[in-house]
């Protein structure tokens, strides 16, 4: 199990992210009774590799986010139907994703390019992306974290300390 994710509404609802290391198989796992029983939603014929990060939009359970290395996918109906997103150029690589609690269009993500890696934002819901590193002096960010109080105030991990944005991500 690679990520795990449970519906704030329906808790019984659960989605799994595997990947098989000796088949190389992986795909994305539903669950509505609780993880007695699992049908697979996305398949690694479509993701072309495993997917590394599950999100679940807080207000409506039924978009769900799945990001792999390289490509996000986005579900509007609990998983039955995927599309891919445009994150990035087609050379970067895409390491971490969240979701702004109250603001659920709103993703962060991490991109990870030859001159190191950047926080991009989507105030769309995924369908486009922008840059959010002013202020960033060190460009290696590892994870990021969202207040879930005061959504404004974003924290992002790297390896030299850790650096804050209370204005969601604008510096």
């Amino acid at each position: 199990i690679e990520a795990l994710a449970i519906d704030p509404l329906q808790p019984a609802t659960l989605y799994a992210a595997t990947y098989d290391a000796d088949w190389g198989e992986h795909g994305v796992f539903k669950s509505i009774d609780g993880g007695a029983t699992w049908i697979e939603t996305l398949d690694d014929g479509m993701t072309g590799a495993f997917v590394r990060s599950l999100v679940i939009d807080p207000l409506t359970p039924s978009t769900v986010y799945a990001m792999t290395g390289n490509s996000v996918f986005k579900s509007t109906n609990g998983g039955e139907e995927w599309k891919i997103l445009n994150v990035g150029s087609s050379e970067s690589l895409i390491g971490f994703l969240t979701i702004n609690p109250l603001i659920p269009t709103n993703l962060y993500a991490i991109e990870s390019e030859t001159s190191g890696l950047k926080l991009i934002l989507s105030t769309d819901g995924g369908e486009s992306w922008k840059a959010s590193n002013i202020g960033l002096t060190y460009p290696n960010i590892h994870a990021i974290s969202i207040n879930h109080i005061e959504p404004a105030t974003l924290y992002a991990g790297t390896n030299v300390g850790l650096f804050n944005s209370t204005n969601g991500g604008g510096n």
